[in-house]
């Protein structure tokens, strides 16, 4: 990927789209394991915000009630020495395991409905793909909250972000790719794309985002026979799958991803201009009725940026030149 498209959209700026796209932490522990072991190990690992424990029942002990209990009277000699059951009964301490694939807004939900003594304790995440258990600071999980709220807060802004940079002499590949990163601020998503037709296949023309290799561009030969595409062609509308596995036209589309929500936005201009802006979540993360609205003000520019491009005096790169002439 050339050093410009690094600066313009590097991938650590992917908008995490669910719970399981946060930063964690893998510390399981037995139940029958020593608190000064495990003590020891906390003091090697100062990331560690606490420990998941793995019993009859899953709880979570906090860094920052485990050394405070150890600092009250008679606590060293008490716990220390024994089995961390001892700790976690006398805590009571219980988990709040959330979904991989829930909503950042709906774990912060969740995080926040437990009782007040517990609020600020890390959450579980679960993942039944991944076949284990991690630990996210709840400092983490609010970030994120704070950071989405913003983002959505800041549409308008980054519309008009969008229209500098329609109108910036960079070439067509870098105004799409830049778009795709903007768009992640307000529709979150693993993987986007933009695809156009020529003649009876599809061509990639930019993507962003988690698993797509090292090529930039590629022929995608089984979308234009899609039912899903001809139906978004036909009603230049939007098509929200909350779960491709279920729907069988999906095999058309497979070339995509390996993805679970999708979100395809018709690029539709004069008759030499046809294709697709494609949104996509690897977790069973379905779009909202907004983020489609939004897409779909994006693609709408997208559209008028492609067909603008026809006339002006800058140069797209010779590929996608092809593709929109």
């Amino acid at each position: 990927m050339p050093a410009s498209n690094q600066i313009l959209f590097p991938i650590e700026t992917l908008i995490p789209v669910c719970a399981g796209d946060l930063p964690s932490h893998s510390f399981t522990i037995s139940p029958d394991e020593m608190l000064a072991v495990v003590v020891k190990k906390m003091e090697q690992r100062p990331e560690l915000p606490g420990m998941i424990i793995a019993g009859k029942q899953i709880s979570v002990i906090s860094r920052a009630k485990m050394f405070e209990r150890l600092g009250h009277q008679y606590g060293v000699e008490l716990f220390l020495r024994q089995p961390i059951l001892k700790l976690e009964k006398a805590l009571k301490a219980g988990a709040l395991l959330v979904p991989a694939q829930a909503r950042i807004e709906e774990a912060v939900r969740m995080a926040l409905a437990r009782p007040q003594g517990e609020i600020y304790d890390p959450v579980v995440i679960t993942d039944k793909d991944q076949g284990g258990l991690r630990l996210v600071d709840m400092h983490i999980l609010l970030l994120a909250q704070s950071r989405i709220l913003s983002d959505i807060a800041n549409t308008v802004g980054r519309l008009e972000q969008l229209e500098k940079l329609i109108s910036a002499k960079i070439t067509t590949e870098e105004m799409l790719l830049s778009a795709l990163e903007l768009l992640s601020h307000v529709v979150p998503y693993h993987q986007a794309a933009v695809l156009m037709q020529k003649g009876n296949r599809m061509e990639y023309v930019a993507r962003r985002g988690i698993g797509w290799g090292g090529g930039k561009t590629g022929a995608v030969n089984n979308i234009h026979n899609s039912q899903i595409y001809q139906m978004m062609l036909e009603r230049r509308e939007a098509v929200c799958l909350s779960d491709v596995n279920t729907v069988a036209d999906w095999e058309h589309f497979s070339i995509i991803g390996n993805l679970r929500s999708w979100l395809g936005v018709p690029l539709i201009g004069d008759a030499n201009l046809a294709g697709i802006l494609s949104l996509g979540r690897l977790t069973h993360s379905p779009f909202s009725k907004t983020e489609k609205d939004t897409a779909q003000v994006f693609a709408s520019r997208i559209v008028q940026s492609l067909e603008n491009r026809k006339s002006i005096p800058w140069q797209p790169s010779r590929e996608i030149e092809a593709l929109i002439l």
